[in-house]
């Protein structure tokens, strides 16, 4: 699993607007603090993020036992 990265999420966030790409950023919301919401929310207010669902904790693929608080708990968090 890949980790949260600020500093590599800037930095493709950048080029990519320099390009004028929109990108939709799927978030995993376990662990994730309200300085990172802040951060990602400025990105998200230049109208080319959008903030979409994707999962709490990014589990293996098999190995959820709860597809509603991943998946549902996820969107309810953003």
């Amino acid at each position: 699993m890949a980790t949260w990265s600020q500093n590599k999420f800037q930095t493709t966030i950048e080029i990519l607007l320099g390009y004028n790409i929109y990108v939709t950023l799927g978030m995993n919301t376990n662990g994730m603090t309200r300085e990172t919401y802040d951060f990602v929310q400025e990105y998200i207010n230049t109208g080319f993020v959008e903030a979409g669902a994707h999962s709490r904790t990014h589990p293996s693929y098999g190995a959820w036992s709860n597809y509603d608080s991943e998946i549902t708990g996820n969107k309810n968090d953003i």
